[in-house]
């Protein structure tokens, strides 16, 4: 990791919180926050910095809720460069339920049953180039109720994402239009599919985020933790 790092007492005077709040938050939240090893001592970068002002800012939502985040489940894709799409017998997209074959994909449905979470949030990046490919959108399902849940989300989606990061429920893909249909799921079920069977019924829900171009806007990271805030902020209000 580069850029500044920041010990305890550092973290307290950015955030304006007694350093025992601070090492309190750190102990509760430790497997949301980075580390840095200096030397013998341990100090904490900036994403660490991002993740307790969000704790200061938003106390009773870290009290009331658990984040579980897989950040890559398909590593051998894009080693391979095709990311995923045209992987034989399918892909991991594709590859939910009681005959998965890749271990991502076990582990995902392990820890989905393990914690039997409320919301479950696919995230993925479109082809490389098309004519949906410069917008965010939620992949419509056949299911109605976890349409009715996806409908919702969009919708408040709308309301909450930043300029620099726009998202337009018109611009969602219903069931049943373009590559969204029956034929396109023949090798298997997607996550969304799978969730909805399961016994808790929880929300589920896939969208797909642009690699870069973003109608007519150039995403960068900072436009991207805009989002990211803004996906936050949506999921507080319909859970």
């Amino acid at each position: 990791m580069t850029g500044k790092n920041y010990t305890v007492m550092e973290l307290a005077e950015q955030i304006g919180v007694p350093r025992t709040t601070i090492n309190d938050w750190l102990g509760r939240y430790s497997q949301y926050i980075d580390t840095v090893a200096q030397g013998k001592r341990k100090v904490y970068p900036e994403s660490a910095l991002n993740v307790l002002r969000e704790v200061a800012a938003h106390p009773n939502m870290y009290k009331e809720y658990s984040f579980y985040v897989v950040p890559f489940a398909d590593k051998d894709g894009v080693e391979d460069g095709d990311q995923g799409k045209n992987r034989k017998p399918h892909d991991h997209a594709r590859d939910y339920g009681a005959n998965a074959i890749y271990p991502e994909v076990k582990a995902i449905m392990a820890l989905a049953y393990r914690v039997k979470p409320v919301l479950m949030f696919d995230m993925h990046c479109p082809w490389l180039r098309g004519p949906t490919d410069i917008y965010t959108y939620f992949v419509g399902q056949e299911n109605p109720r976890i349409q009715a849940g996806i409908t919702a989300f969009s919708s408040v989606l709308e309301i909450e994402s930043p300029a620099s990061f726009p998202h337009h429920s018109s611009d969602d893909m219903p069931f049943g239009v373009s590559w969204n249909t029956s034929a396109n799921y023949t090798q298997g079920k997607t996550m969304v599919m799978w969730a909805a069977g399961l016994p808790w019924e929880p929300r589920a829900q896939s969208i797909e985020i642009p690699f870069a171009n973003l109608r007519d806007l150039t995403v960068d990271a900072a436009a991207a933790k805009e989002f990211g805030a803004a996906l936050a902020r949506t999921i507080l209000k319909v859970i």
